[in-house]
């Protein structure tokens, strides 16, 4: 169960442009009629263009197609909330988005994951590669970083022709930014958008900028800039590692017959491995750009360079009350199952825990492109040198404090909104001598992955007979990935009274899920850079070899790939 800010938002948006436009004015209503020819003289010609005009473009987009396309185009994206592209991409048919903290950060198409992106037909790597990571890597897929003020048009395909570059399961995203060139004489646009969060009475903003200029049709130059910066705060009970099957050490009357199948069907009851009381904060930072730079000194002839480039930046921490639960029967006084063999309230006996986590996380993303296209009577030739750059640091520090004692704890989930926890009376959870330092983390993981790609494709008309063209291409690409994991994930018995008491601090919150959490109670936490030192394990243990890295949890690739 999640409850997440409130965010009251106003936003205000400019928009000048020296195209010049009809001005429409009601007319009075009068006694007599105009005569019918000078009525007719009065008129002129009115375009009116909107969200109307878009969508009719996405049709014809989907229309005129050879494979299976669905598209957004810029009016439909700026005209709906949405905080990134992933979120852009949930508006098209068979795809779904993976959220996170309340924002998109990854797509599945026709419920598989291993799809490719693109930023105007060329690759868009993320950290991992190619593929999407390990599920928790999804929150840093680069579909997260891209603001939605950055596109023109958003395409999803889901069969690929010959000509475009291959490597989905699902289907490809090709993200189709803005060109000078398309739009006549200077644009200006600009948007600001302020935000608070009532639950941390902490203040966001958000805006961007753009700026377009067509010199007579023949070069262009375009540069788009947007920025955010939001403080985002999450309420919840959850559990790390979900439903786990009863084994047969439950056993609970000690009668030497496993308890853990109570309607004999053959199948395992489950029990959830832990509950925890969370509170997450994070001050969250994006920006993206795009520059544009087009020439094209002949009607047949056209060069141009663009890139794409967007950052991230977070720091967040997380504290949460937990009480583990356990397979071992002999832990409980009392129990009950749901009908559909759920442990699901009982009482336990088991260690209270406070736990204590850091996170910082910095990435980025960059695609660059030089593009050539060339046009003479039935040929066609185009040709493109791209180069697309990710990187990931993600850095964690994590203490865990744990009662040496185990308490009876009673839990009960049967009553609908919040589960119930009632926490053993006459325990001073704030009495450092109760508790030990069991478990701590530093751990710093490195991603990034680069690729060089180079494509010719040509094209002759022939627009005769049953045939339209003939076409003929080549790419040829090499793509270099690693991913470092510095490890240090330690365990000790090591007790809060033996430490400097600046290493550990008082947790509680009492409006934890809208006051609706059922213990009042305070708790310790571990608190590493109390002492300044840089690393959990030298706080604690005084000395340690902190962030080695794990070659079971590390690689390096190259790849080449011709078609």
């Amino acid at each position: 169960m999640k409850m997440r800010k409130v965010a009251k938002c106003a936003s205000l948006l400019v928009l000048a442009t020296t195209a010049a436009f009809p001005t429409i004015v009601a007319a009075q209503e009068t006694a007599e009629p105009q005569p019918a020819q000078a009525a007719d003289s009065a008129v002129a010609d009115i375009v009116v263009t909107g969200i109307r005009q878009s969508l009719s473009k996405g049709i014809e987009t989907k229309r005129q197609a050879v494979t299976f396309v669905d598209s957004i185009v810029a009016e439909d994206v700026g005209k709906l909330p949405d905080q990134n592209i992933a979120e852009s991409l949930q508006r098209v048919s068979g795809v779904q988005i993976r959220r996170s903290l309340g924002d998109g950060t990854s797509v599945s198409i026709r419920g598989l994951r291993q799809n490719r992106t693109e930023v105007n037909g060329r690759s868009l790597v993320s950290p991992f590669g190619r593929g999407p990571g390990v599920p928790a890597d999804a929150d840093f897929n680069p579909l997260s970083l891209y603001p939605a003020e950055l596109i023109s048009r958003l395409e999803v395909t889901k069969l690929l022709s010959a000509d475009q570059i291959d490597g989905s399961l699902g289907g490809t995203v090709n993200i189709i930014t803005r060109k000078p060139l398309d739009a006549p004489n200077t644009m200006v646009a600009g948007r600001i958008e302020g935000s608070y969060a009532d639950m941390l009475d902490r203040k966001g903003v958000s805006g961007s900028l753009l700026y377009s200029r067509n010199f007579d049709d023949r070069f262009g130059v375009l540069v788009n800039v947007t920025a955010s910066d939001r403080p985002i705060q999450e309420d919840s009970f959850n559990s790390f590692a979900g439903f786990l099957p009863l084994t047969g050490a439950f056993d609970p009357n000690g009668d030497g017959v496993a308890d853990n199948d109570p309607n004999g069907d053959g199948l395992a009851g489950t029990y959830i491995a832990d509950l925890r009381y969370q509170r997450l904060r994070e001050r969250r930072k994006r920006l993206g750009a795009n520059v544009v730079l087009q020439w094209r000194p002949t009607d047949e002839l056209e060069l141009s360079l663009d890139t794409v480039y967007a950052a991230g930046k977070a720091k967040r921490r997380r504290n949460w009350f937990a009480v583990a639960l356990t397979s071992n029967g002999a832990d409980y006084v009392d129990y009950s199952f749901s009908p559909n063999e759920v442990l699901v309230a009982g009482t336990v006996r088991r260690p209270l825990q406070g736990n204590d986590e850091r996170l910082t996380i910095k990435d980025d993303s960059l695609s660059s492109a030089l593009n050539l296209r060339y046009e003479k009577g039935p040929w066609t030739i185009k040709a493109e040198g791209s180069y697309s750059d990710a990187q990931l640091n993600y850095n964690q520090t994590y203490v865990r404090t744990q009662t040496r004692a185990s308490y009876l704890t009673s839990f009960d989930f049967t009553g609908g909104g919040v589960p119930q926890l009632t926490l053993p009376s006459g325990v001073d959870l704030l009495d450092p001598s109760l508790y030990n330092y069991s478990n701590f983390f530093d751990n710093r993981f490195e991603s990034n992955a680069k690729e060089y790609a180079g494509r010719v494709d040509l094209r002759y008309a022939i627009e005769s007979g049953v045939l339209d063209s003939f076409e003929v291409g080549g790419r040829i690409a090499k793509l270099k990935t690693a991913r470092n994991s510095l490890l240090s994930q330690l365990t000790s018995s090591v007790r809060l009274t033996d430490r400097d008491a600046a290493l550990y601090e008082v947790g509680s919150f009492p409006d934890l899920l809208g006051g609706k959490a059922p213990f009042a109670q305070s708790y310790l936490v571990g608190n590493p850079f109390g002492t300044g030192a840089d690393f959990a394990c030298e706080a604690i243990l005084g000395s340690c070899t902190p962030r080695v890295l794990d070659p079971t949890a590390s690689y390096k690739l190259d790849e080449v790939t011709k078609a």
